[in-house]
């Protein structure tokens, strides 16, 4: 029986071990390190910045001019990285209200770089850098 306890406890670890490695952000992940900088521009309204990280491919595909755009962005006080799995980085933006939103970010890499992969964008208007997004979630 305590062999059983033991090999329950054993397999208990594993499993969780492996379920943290998908789901909890590494340190080193060059797919954190590229949203944290471009949140980071977005925190010092550095739009410049943020067009530099935008997927050169996205913008081909899309025919996309960065001179004709804005990229969308919000001005956060804090942010933490929640999760990162793949090509896809979930970050939590906090503002000086209290409130909080959820950001899902899809990065690819190009030519041994790291880009963002915008959700969506406006004609002529608007890119919106983020695929997914879920606003006031707290």
């Amino acid at each position: 029986m305590r062999y059983v306890r033991i090999l329950a406890a054993g397999l208990l670890l594993v499993a969780v071990g492996c379920f943290n490695r998908v789901t909890v952000a590494p340190e080193t992940s060059p797919e954190k390190r590229v949203v944290e900088k471009f949140i980071k521009q977005m925190m010092d309204d550095d739009e410049d910045g943020m067009k530099e990280l935008i997927s050169p491919d996205w913008l081909d595909e899309n025919d996309i001019d960065l001179d004709d755009y804005q990229v969308n962005a919000y001005e956060p006080t804090n942010y933490r990285v929640t999760k990162v799995k793949g090509n896809r980085v979930t970050a939590e933006l906090l503002f000086s209200s209290g409130s909080a939103h959820e950001l899902v970010f899809e990065v690819s890499k190009e030519g041994g770089k790291y880009y963002i992969v915008p959700g969506s964008y406006d004609e002529g208007e608007w890119i919106h850098p983020w695929a997914e997004i879920e606003e006031n979630i707290r």
